[in-house]
């Protein structure tokens, strides 16, 4: 009886410690996680970041508006703070995950129009940007309201939503002409 009692005795720290193991690991395997719509959401949300970028520097040397020109000052700040915000958060979640460094199809047409506009290069960058803030504040209030979430981006991205409505709201406020 003794030796059965000490081969249950074990048996059940085991099996303890082995619950205990799980119960820590879990919640860092939770909160590590990217799921197939996290992954997809960090990537469109990388490259509209990066068409975001390089429309500002166009606007930088080629808008003739100084609203345009300090607009798209604040674009640059902000959207590199978000870059490195992003790519530290997916970095934490998943470390084989690489970040693009270009833009969607769709944006580098866009970055081609703004950039071949012209005399109408302010008020394209302006549409440009109201349409763009405009997707991307809905995209990520949608993101942010999931449950299913990653944390970590989740954080992130709830953390930006501020920061996309003023940017939507100072585009509004840009020299239409």
């Amino acid at each position: 009886m003794l030796a059965t009692g000490r081969t249950t005795l074990r048996a059940m720290l085991g099996a303890g410690l082995a619950v205990m193991i799980t119960v820590a690991v879990a919640p860092a395997q939770t909160m590590g996680h990217l799921s197939a719509a996290d992954k997809d959401f960090v990537m469109k949300t990388a490259m509209a970041n990066n068409y975001e970028i390089a429309a500002a520097q166009a606007a930088q040397s080629m808008a003739t508006a100084a609203a345009d020109k300090t607009f798209a000052q604040t674009m640059i700040d902000d959207h590199t703070a978000l870059a490195t915000k992003l790519k530290d958060a997916v970095a934490a979640a998943d470390p084989s995950l690489v970040l693009p460094t270009g833009m969607s199809a769709a944006d580098a047409t866009h970055l081609q129009t703004l950039k071949t506009s012209g005399t109408h290069f302010d008020a394209t960058y302006r549409s440009q940007m109201i349409t763009g803030h405009t997707a991307v504040l809905a995209s990520f209030k949608a993101y942010a309201a999931r449950s299913s979430a990653n944390a970590g981006i989740k954080n992130v991205i709830s953390g930006a939503v501020p920061t996309v409505q003023h940017h939507l709201d100072l585009a509004k406020q840009l020299p239409t002409t």
